[in-house]
């Protein structure tokens, strides 16, 4: 009869250990998509969409290629694909493609001159997750 009871409140304990730490992660998800919108980083929405919860390996997080970028930064000294660029310039801007070429290859070019700053959106997330 003990063992019983033990067994079902250790599997009942590891539900309820499970279901907090879904809606701790749900809430990372939308508080780091909140964060990147408060440092002005969403055009497109495709970075904010990519943030979700990875269940089997436990992480909150991105797949998408550059979000490193909008985390750390990126150091000066190395060109980034004109064409993200381009499409960045069309949708924030609301430019026809012509022009929109032109204002990529400016910005890429300061890319390359000054780097990007990091927003540590993720580590300020977090902070204010842990600290209020």
């Amino acid at each position: 009869m003990w063992y019983e009871l033990s067994i079902n409140n250790e599997l009942q304990r590891k539900e309820l250990v499970g279901e907090i730490v879904q809606d701790v992660a749900r809430k990372l998800v939308t508080n780091l998509q909140k964060e990147l919108s408060l440092e002005d980083k969403v055009v497109s929405g495709l970075m904010l969409d990519s943030l979700d919860w990875f269940p089997k390996d436990k992480v909150v997080g991105s797949q998408k290629e550059g979000m490193d970028n909008i985390e750390y930064g990126r150091l000066a000294g190395s060109h980034v694909p004109l064409k993200p660029l381009k499409e960045w310039a069309m949708k924030k801007f609301n430019l026809e493609e012509g022009v929109a070429w032109g204002v990529a290859k400016k910005v890429e070019k300061q890319i390359f001159e000054n780097g990007i700053p990091m927003t540590r959106f993720a580590k300020i997330t977090l902070e204010k997750m842990v600290h209020g």
